[in-house]
């Protein structure tokens, strides 16, 4: 066949036409794989905003608890500060109490063993009282006893 200047043969028609055809099925299927692109980015972009959001809420609350749980432990330091402070203080005290009692026993003791001195002279002053009070009344006896046998021989 004889082609004619200016006509285009039907085959070369309908090679074009199927060419559009397939290169507009292709374009819409690029539009709709671009237009889900673009809802999944859309999609993700608010999940992350979202994710940001809730990263930035966290962050707060943790700061927040790091913030009490400084607190806390400067206020329980603090404590423990004041009661070990005490705790010296009554430890101190305690010594004293203790140094004194043992002082003042150590002077009961030394004035028990004054008294025992004490108490056993006086025994032993009063066992020789005893002695010469009886000696004395042996001899007031004796003497009375000489005394009337001197009376009994001078009648």
């Amino acid at each position: 066949m004889e082609s004619q200047e200016g006509v285009v043969p039907v085959n070369d028609v309908v090679e074009e036409e199927v060419h559009q055809s397939t290169e507009s099925i292709e374009l819409e299927r690029t539009r709709v794989a671009l237009q889900r692109s673009e809802e999944d980015r859309k999609r993700l972009e608010e999940e992350v905003t979202q994710v940001k959001e809730m990263l930035k809420r966290e962050i707060a609350k943790a700061e927040e608890e790091i913030c009490r749980n400084h607190v806390i432990i400067t206020e329980y330091k603090q404590i423990c500060s004041q009661l070990s402070l005490r705790l010296e203080k009554e430890q101190a005290s305690s010594k004293e109490i203790i140094e004194s009692i043992r002082v003042r026993n150590l002077s009961l003791h030394s004035l028990f063993l004054l008294y025992s001195t004490y108490s056993m002279a006086a025994n032993s002053i009063t066992l020789q009282i005893r002695i010469l009070e009886y000696s004395l009344l042996l001899d007031y006896i004796q003497y009375e006893g000489i005394n009337c046998m001197h009376n009994y021989l001078s009648l």
